[in-house]
């Protein structure tokens, strides 16, 4: 039997030469295109065995029946059980009280299979709940978190020269485990900008020249991994920059067993002092560009938080891992420790939308709600504050082997030399 990705491969080549003359934005066709492929992956990953073949062509025909927004909420929804997941095996390992959340089950008993459960969800699902304001957690290295997360979860990264040759590929990004297709493998950790904010990465307007860790999502946010570097050993408040002064506090804060969001005040009013008192530099008249505004407590030691440090594929070969756009809402407070980003400053109130090469603010953003569409409570949660963040989603199963991501560089400008194209069409339809 041919495998599941040689299946969906031969599809998807079918399908984009399908939509590729009714599609005038290319840009767009490669985006539904992904996430077309998303939906699959994290629908098959849901399944017992994704190895029937009756239910892929089941699954694959529901695919192409789906609207392309449709497709897009059920990849969020789940991205956003896996994550959940993973929130709940790392707060098992750190939490040294018995601080478990609360799983709220329908009075049904059989757990549904096959199709319903893969694309739709099980009406088992389990909701997180507000459940503790401690804060302590085991002072364990993040050496030993990840070896409890392999043992917990059945997988966990590691940093380690990479095996690609080029003198570029530096440290790589290796899956210690097996993962089967659609599993959520990594966190791209780092400062969230949104198009309205471009003028404050650092480096700005050429703000590539020094900084390999910047990616970008299809809305055209961008994420900056670079302050992350390679996480941290604490779980801590974390803004983008180094704060020992904070790191202090809230060591004091947890000693005291006060709840998080005593910390969380006093942090953020410190930053509004400190705002109160400008710079030299801003009593000129220039802008305050050098801190995000919007400060969190993050666990640093999450062991997926490295997607940053995953390598291109050389030359005749295939990635197994794919970029997903994953919005996360602050009201799940149990799993925000675990979200590896934070907002460079609350976005400004418009609505920016790409023209060509450029992003316009149209205007006032609409507050509107779509009735009638699948998992409309997401919708309703609209009012929390978003996070756009990123994942690697597994394109296939993977077994202690280097995590490969397809770069997709723009054929607009001068790539490097190791640089070799996984598929030119995307990419030329990526940046169109």
């Amino acid at each position: 039997m041919a495998t599941l990705g040689s299946q969906l491969r031969t599809m998807w080549r079918k399908w984009s030469l399908k939509f590729l003359f009714q599609e005038t934005d290319k840009r767009h066709l490669q985006q539904q295109i992904d996430v077309h492929r998303l939906y699959l992956f994290t629908s098959f990953n849901r399944l017992k065995d994704y190895t029937d073949e009756k239910t892929i062509k089941e699954i694959v025909h529901l695919a192409e029946e789906t609207p392309f927004e449709a497709q897009q909420e059920q990849v969020q929804a789940n991205v956003h059980e896996q994550i959940c997941r993973l929130a709940g095996v790392l707060d098992n390992i750190l939490l040294p009280q018995v601080v478990k959340t609360t799983r709220v089950v329908s009075e049904k008993k059989n757990r549904p299979s096959g199709l319903s459960f893969a694309v739709h969800g099980s009406k088992q699902t389990s909701h997180l709940k507000k459940v503790t304001s401690a804060v302590e957690t085991h002072p364990y290295s993040k050496a030993q978190v990840s070896t409890l997360l392999k043992e917990k979860l059945g997988y966990t990264l590691e940093l380690k020269p990479s095996q690609i040759s080029h003198s570029e590929a530096g440290e790589g990004l290796f899956l210690r485990g097996t993962v089967r297709p659609g599993t959520v493998v990594s966190l791209y950790p780092g400062i969230v900008y949104s198009p309205s904010q471009y003028r404050y990465i650092p480096g700005y307007p050429r703000v590539d020249v020094d900084n390999p860790y910047l990616i970008s999502r299809y809305d055209g946010a961008i994420i900056d991994a670079k302050p992350w570097e390679r996480g941290g050993e604490s779980r801590e408040w974390w803004d983008g920059q180094s704060h020992d002064d904070n790191e202090s506090a809230y060591s004091k804060f947890v000693a005291a067993g006060e709840p998080v969001e005593n910390m969380k005040a006093i942090l953020e009013m410190e930053d509004f002092r400190k705002k109160q008192h400008p710079s030299w530099w801003q009593m000129l008249g220039g802008q305050q560009i050098n801190s995000v505004s919007k400060g969190e407590i993050i666990e640093r030691r999450n062991p997926l938080a490295v997607a940053h440090f995953a390598n291109h594929p050389p030359k005749g070969e295939l990635p197994n891992v794919m970029v997903c756009s994953y919005d996360f809402f602050d009201e799940d407070i149990n799993v925000r420790p675990y979200i590896p980003n934070v907002l460079f400053a609350d976005e400004e109130d418009g609505d920016m939308q790409r023209r060509g090469m450029i992003w316009v603010n149209e205007g006032r953003k609409s507050r509107s709600v779509v009735q009638g569409t699948l998992h409309e409570d997401v919708r309703l949660r609209r009012s929390h504050s978003l996070l756009r963040a990123l994942v690697l989603v597994a394109t296939r199963e993977i077994k202690d082997e280097e995590i490969l991501l397809n770069y997709r560089l723009s054929n607009q400008k001068k790539r490097p030399s190791w640089y070799h194209a996984v598929d030119e069409e995307e990419d030329k339809r990526r940046w169109s």
